[in-house]
């Protein structure tokens, strides 16, 4: 299993991103039980927000993310996939 880092950059419709939250927070919950999501959470000084998910390939965080409540309600602009190395902290052996 590999890390990688997604990059969410919500639409311009705050109030519907908002409404969606909950789902979205659900259903990465549940990633996160399954052991595919190792962490989350939105940037502070954008309406964007980071995941770093533990999968098999990109080609599957793909297929995660697509399945997003917030991704299939259109309200994601914009979803970059980019693999990711962690040298030290939390997400690494040592």
């Amino acid at each position: 299993m590999a890390f990688f880092a997604v990059h969410y950059r919500y639409g311009a419709d705050a109030p519907a991103v908002a409404g969606a939250k909950p789902a979205h927070r659900a259903y990465l919950a549940d990633l996160l039980d399954r052991g595919l999501l190792a962490a989350s959470g939105p940037l502070t000084d954008a309406p964007e927000g980071l995941l770093i998910f533990h999968a098999e390939s990109a080609n599957q965080v793909a297929d995660l993310i697509a399945a997003d409540p917030i991704n299939l309600a259109g309200l994601v602009e914009q979803a970059t996939i980019r693999p990711w190395s962690p040298n030290l902290g939390p997400f690494t052996d040592d």
